[in-house]
């Protein structure tokens, strides 16, 4: 029983790296596209760190090794790539690309001939598009639960300021009432905290679970736009 449990949990952690692999596998595609080279650098190298055996991500950071001129690195992403793939659409442009460079050809990037999922202009278009309007929707999900937040924690210090810090208690010697500090000035304070706490941290939940909704949605119309 044990044993089914770990591999649930293990099967679980590994469909949610896989995941998160191939967003950013996305993101480097989309990098590349948008002529952000550098940025398909970083994101290429985060991936091959991770997953030393990822073709298509040693691709895209070799075709951006080229863009950037940057050609002895690039041509070993290349080779990295012959050598790594099973796709002999990037077997075939690698070794293009290497024959390029060793024929001493400036940039000779895949601008000259295809690459395997590249975007058109109209998807690449679109796709921006997508990402624009995602971020749109989370900064507005923010943007709500920081104003019902910041609604929680001010509700929070009006109700504190009106708890009376001294009270008035009877003296029956001197028939009289005295100020004395409430002694429950304390207690009813920490009350007030933890109600707003308990309020805010079911708010941040809620946007944590809204924003994993929204990613997953645009991912899937991303997914339907990249290659």
């Amino acid at each position: 029983m044990r044993l089914l449990v770990f591999l649930f949990f293990f099967m679980m952690l590994l469909d949610q790296r896989c995941w998160a692999a191939n967003y950013q596998l996305k993101d480097e595609v989309l990098a590349y596209n948008y002529g952000n080279f550098e940025q398909t650098i970083l994101i290429g190298s985060q991936i091959i760190e991770r997953d030393p055996e990822d073709d298509t991500a040693h691709y895209y950071l070799a075709n951006a090794y080229c863009r950037l001129n940057r050609l002895s690195e690039a041509a070993s992403e290349y080779n990295c790539c012959i050598r790594l793939t099973k796709d002999p659409a990037i077997k075939s442009y690698s070794e293009m690309a290497l024959q390029a460079i060793s024929n001493s050809q400036t940039n000779p990037s895949p601008s000259s001939y295809p690459s395997p999922g590249q975007l058109t202009t109209a998807d690449s278009d679109e796709a921006k598009r997508i990402s624009e309007e995602e971020n749109h929707v989370l900064n507005r999900h923010s943007r709500e639960a920081q104003e019902r937040i910041d609604t929680i924690n001010n509700d929070a210090k009006a109700n504190i300021a009106n708890v009376p810090k001294e009270i008035y208690q009877y003296d029956p010697i001197d028939d009289c009432a005295d100020r004395v500090p409430n002694p429950d000035y304390d207690s009813i304070v920490d009350n007030i905290n933890r109600k707003a706490q308990v309020k805010i941290h079911a708010i941040n939940e809620e946007l944590s679970e809204t924003q994993q909704l929204v990613r997953a949605s645009y991912q899937q119309r991303l997914n339907a736009v990249l290659p």
